[in-house]
């Protein structure tokens, strides 16, 4: 909550500066929003194989992601360049899939989440008034955690298990990721604001697959890459400062 608060704060700056100044001005740059959804088709299969030898759940094919991030256009690059800081969240889907150990008579589980911080820049090709179409480059800086859970209580899920026998080992790695994006985006006119609404399809990079062994376990795994082809939804609003503007001078004169 308190990372979702600090970057609406920023939001709210482009309607101090306008009133702190000359109306006719127009040199402050444009701010926005966005928050998406959506998954990246990466290979569980090394990773898959040695979960399933030691009884335990394998991943789904896919990924589950969020993001947030704030966006700033420069007044003077002529409203073609966006750049952006964000964060993004993202973990293996079916998590609640459990595996059972015939040596042991104990059922296991595994998570597999990721947390970065990610910065990049947008390049407009299409900069219309209701209508973008852009590419997009960016880096992420990301810890990337697999937990692997042993004697969970048959049928009951991870968070009522913290009162059982369960015991949990942690594996993790530090990754810095480039992506690339194409993106398209309906902007809807609202007061003194853009509503946007997009998608996305890109390809994210990455490098760095070693594991971290925090806790001890006799298994070796394998490296994990969040390598893969990602699609995505966004939602969000964006300032325009001209029409912030003459929202502003509107109100002005009918006072």
């Amino acid at each position: 909550m308190k990372t979702f608060l600090l970057f609406l704060i920023p939001l709210f700056l482009p309607l101090h500066l306008l009133k702190a100044q000359d109306t006719t001005s127009t040199k402050c740059p444009d701010w926005g929003f966005q928050g998406g959804v959506g998954s990246i088709f990466t290979n569980f299969d090394d990773l898959n194989k040695i979960l399933r030898d030691n009884h335990i759940a394998p991943f789904d094919e896919s990924t589950f992601f969020w993001s947030v991030s704030l966006k700033r256009n420069h007044a003077g690059a002529g409203k073609i360049l966006d750049t952006y800081l964000g964060f993004r969240r993202m973990q293996g889907l079916m998590e609640t899939s459990f595996g059972y150990n015939p040596a042991k008579a104990i059922y296991t589980n595994r998570t597999l989440r990721s947390s970065g911080l990610v910065s990049g820049y947008d390049f407009f090709v299409v900069n219309k008034e209701h209508f973008r179409l852009f590419p997009s480059f960016d880096l992420e800086f990301n810890r990337t955690v697999l937990k692997i859970y042993e004697d969970v209580p048959g049928g009951i899920s991870l968070p009522n298990s913290i009162n059982s026998n369960l015991r949990t080992k942690k594996y993790t790695t530090w990754k810095l990721m480039p992506g690339i994006g194409l993106h398209a985006e309906y902007r809807i006119p609202t007061f003194s604001y853009y509503t946007i609404i997009g998608l996305s399809a890109g390809y994210n990079f990455d490098f760095n697959s070693d594991w971290n062994y925090e806790d001890d376990l006799p298994i070796a795994f394998p490296g994990f890459k969040w390598s893969g082809f990602q699609i995505a939804f966004s939602a969000g609003m964006e300032i325009d400062c001209q029409r912030l503007q003459r929202y502003i001078e509107k109100h002005e004169k009918e006072k």
